[in-house]
């Protein structure tokens, strides 16, 4: 049960033991932690913020920041983990939207 409970947790830390390179983006120009933090994944957003080749502002194809991502589904917890970690609350995406709530 804690291994089904904790998986996604699991497996990323698995991954950044192994060096896999974070960075990747999918074809919205998404990384990993762009995804982790719309779905609010704390523990995840944790673990990828320890990796080297994790960049904080990355922009996916809408230009959203993984904060403002964080911030369009309400994940407090994430956008405050990634602000503490030097992202950019200043950034605005394509339609200059930009982080739609204070996680203080």
């Amino acid at each position: 049960v804690l291994i089904a409970s904790n998986g996604p947790l699991i497996a990323a830390d698995c991954l950044r033991s192994l060096l896999a390179k974070v960075g990747v983006c999918d074809g919205r120009n998404q990384n990993a932690l762009h995804i982790a933090s719309f779905e609010g994944y704390l523990d995840i957003v944790r673990v990828l913020l320890g990796t080297e080749d994790v960049e904080l502002d990355a922009r996916d194809a809408c230009g959203h920041t993984a904060l403002m991502l964080a911030s369009l589904r309400g994940h407090l917890n994430c956008m405050r983990l990634l602000i503490e970690a030097g992202a950019s609350d200043e950034e605005v995406d394509e339609v200059e939207r930009g982080v739609e709530q204070s996680p203080t």
